[in-house]
């Protein structure tokens, strides 16, 4: 999601605003450090902002989480996410 806020020439302030929540916590979902699942609404409005099928932002989201929990098991640090183009 990171790069596709960035390919929107948006900032994470931004992003937080039009999903209005704070800036730190849409920093955690790019990061992949914030609840479990992401809340169907917070997708919804995300999928709407980046133009993207909900169910490709659940793939996203997917696919990082994945990669931290394989990080976890790895003792290794993560700097970037797997998926970063658009659709």
């Amino acid at each position: 999601m990171k790069k596709w806020r960035e390919d929107s020439g948006l900032t994470l302030s931004e992003m937080a605003k039009k999903l209005d929540i704070s800036e730190s916590y849409y920093s955690l979902i790019e990061r992949g450090k914030r609840q479990e699942k992401m809340d169907l609404a917070l997708a919804a409005k995300i999928s709407a902002i980046f133009g993207v099928p909900l169910s490709r932002v659940y793939q996203e989201e997917s696919a990082l989480q994945n990669l931290l929990a394989k990080s976890d098991e790895d003792g290794k640090q993560v700097t970037k996410p797997c998926c970063e183009s658009r659709p």
